[in-house]
């Protein structure tokens, strides 16, 4: 009876022992992570020059700064620096990883010009494409003169000249990192002519864009060389890119999914938006969400550099704004 005694305290003993080890380990059991959607703010808003027409067109990241290219209509105001050049200028802009300007550029001539697109090559120059304006067919109206009128002083009189130009001149600036322009290249065309996008591709820049007039339009590539010499000229079918669906983008090791406007995301219960609004979410390897953003205005492109982040171009209003989300760098 005593053996049994001292078995039976024993085990109650070790009962007791495992009963407080199991609700121990449940007290320490790891949380999942409450995620909340955080309303990123702009590090930059600027309506530019103020002019009506006035546009931010591309936006390139680089892995310690944020350049922007586009146009303005208008005399420089603050933050820029850069003097106007002609009736409407390119421009590029260059700000640090906060916000903070840290050079910018016109571009063109004493005409019309448009910056449209940028790319860097391996040294870091940045390529900016856009558009020139050049004179178009002269017309001319021959002046009547009466034959009644005697001419004393012999003047001839010079038919009344009419000029017109038209965006018809495509043009790539070469930009040092220092602001500085190191070449301009040209290329003609037969008609309007709108780039949209320029890439490089090991020793070559391929443009895109379209080309013909306000009644009809085509696509179009062209190559360049570093060396400013374009290839031939290949015309193909416009082809409409969807709209609404989900941007992955590789971020290091996660991957970020920008949606254009969402009420809902899967795995966040608190986000509970009134109206349609652009999101970002990280997600990790394993797929879980590591954070998420809510972005301001209308979205006009989303890019990801390691050492800078997420940046987003965005319409406010009548301005623009560039948001750095160095939370996902």
């Amino acid at each position: 009876m005593k053996f049994r005694k001292t078995l039976s305290t024993t085990a109650t003993l070790l009962l007791i022992f495992v009963t407080a080890t199991d609700s121990s380990f449940a007290a320490t059991k790891a949380v999942p992570k409450q995620i909340k959607v955080v309303a990123a703010r702009p590090n930059l808003v600027t309506n530019l020059s103020a002019a009506a027409g006035d546009q931010i067109s591309a936006i390139l990241t680089t892995s310690t700064a944020v350049a922007y290219v586009g146009t303005m209509e208008s005399s420089t105001v603050a933050p820029y620096t850069a003097q106007q050049i002609g009736g409407t200028d390119g421009f590029i802009a260059v700000i640090d990883a906060t916000g903070a300007p840290i050079w910018d550029l016109r571009l063109g001539t004493a005409q019309d010009d448009i910056a449209t697109a940028v790319a860097r090559d391996r040294v870091g120059n940045f390529w900016v494409v856009g558009v020139s304006a050049k004179p178009a067919a002269i017309s001319q109206t021959q002046t009547a003169t009466d034959p009644q009128v005697i001419n004393v002083d012999g003047v001839s009189v010079d038919p009344v000249t009419t000029p017109n130009s038209n965006l018809s001149q495509m043009v790539v600036w070469k930009v040092d990192v220092s602001g500085a322009i190191q070449a301009t290249y040209v290329y003609d065309t037969y008609g309007v002519i709108m780039p949209t996008a320029i890439t490089y591709s090991a020793t070559k820049f391929i443009i895109t864009g379209l080309v013909g007039s306000t009644i009809s339009q085509q696509g179009f590539k062209v190559e360049l060389d570093s060396l400013g010499h374009f290839s031939k000229f290949v015309s193909n079918k416009v082809v409409a890119l969807p709209t609404g669906q989900v941007t992955s983008i590789k971020a290091g090791a996660n991957t970020i999914k920008y949606f254009s406007g969402v009420k809902t995301i899967a795995g966040i219960k608190s986000w509970k938006p009134k109206v349609l609004t652009p999101v970002v979410v990280s997600y990790s390897r394993s797929g879980a969400i590591s954070s998420a953003y809510s972005l301001p205005g209308k979205v006009l492109s989303v890019s990801w550099q390691a050492g800078v982040g997420l940046v987003a171009l965005s319409e406010i209003g009548n301005s623009y704004g560039i948001s750095i989300i160095d939370g996902l760098a």
